[in-house]
């Protein structure tokens, strides 16, 4: 299972290795370059990135109010609680505080980095590792993947999944209101619950019993606040 670029790598792998994975979710993640670029215009970025202004997460040029070099913790723990309470609201203070102090003593990405980490992208793309991996999910009969995107995601626009819904074989779809996350808590627990009815109904199932079109649905969550 992964979520944003993570979802795309647990496809790569399940499309690499269809022998060693049983089941796998995809989740938030792009179809090809155009789904971050295309996110601004999803239906809950404009309140997304009207958070992200007033709690000067970023400048009006994208860069953070602190420089790499010489940040301190709780500089960066402050900002980074505050970018996660935005990027993932409902969830109590000291769940952030975790994730910021972990990211911080584990080395925060440079700017050479991320740099780095694009251009790989790219080269995947020019390469057509890209291309021949759609061709592997359109071929799929092996391992069933279950997509699950929110319909007001700001990083990734929900268009993704639809396209990778429809070009891919032995899957389903779950479909949830939220955003690049899977909801506060009490809503994450429901989401999850689902994928993990999944991947054991599936694990061991015969290939045709996940297939192209199978849409499911979640009505019964909520929305992001």
């Amino acid at each position: 299972m992964g979520l944003s670029q993570g979802g795309l790598i647990a496809q790569a792998i399940a499309m690499q290795y269809p022998d060693r994975v049983i089941t796998c979710v995809s989740a938030s993640t792009v179809f090809d370059t155009s789904g971050a670029e295309l996110a601004m215009f999803s239906s809950g970025a404009e309140a997304f990135y009207e958070q992200m202004k007033a709690a000067k997460i970023f400048d009006e040029s994208g860069a953070t109010p602190w420089n790499h070099a010489t940040v301190t913790k709780r500089e960066y723990m402050t900002w980074k609680m505050a970018y996660l309470a935005i990027l993932l609201p409902g969830f109590p203070e000291e769940v952030y505080e975790e994730i910021a102090e972990k990211e911080f003593l584990a080395g925060i990405v440079t700017p050479e980095q991320g740099a780095i980490c694009g251009l790989a992208w790219e080269l995947w793309v020019r390469l057509g590792k890209l291309e021949r991996h759609h061709d592997q999910l359109r071929d799929n009969n092996a391992v069933p993947i279950l997509f699950t995107h929110g319909r007001q995601d700001p990083v990734i626009h929900f268009g993704e999944v639809e396209r990778l819904f429809k070009i891919t074989g032995n899957c389903v779809l779950e479909v949830h209101e939220f955003g690049h996350n899977f909801g506060p808590p009490h809503e994450q627990e429901k989401l999850l619950s689902r994928y993990i009815s999944f991947m054991k109904r599936f694990a061991r199932a015969e290939p045709s019993s996940a297939s192209r079109g199978s849409v499911q649905e979640a009505p019964s969550v909520g929305r992001d606040a």
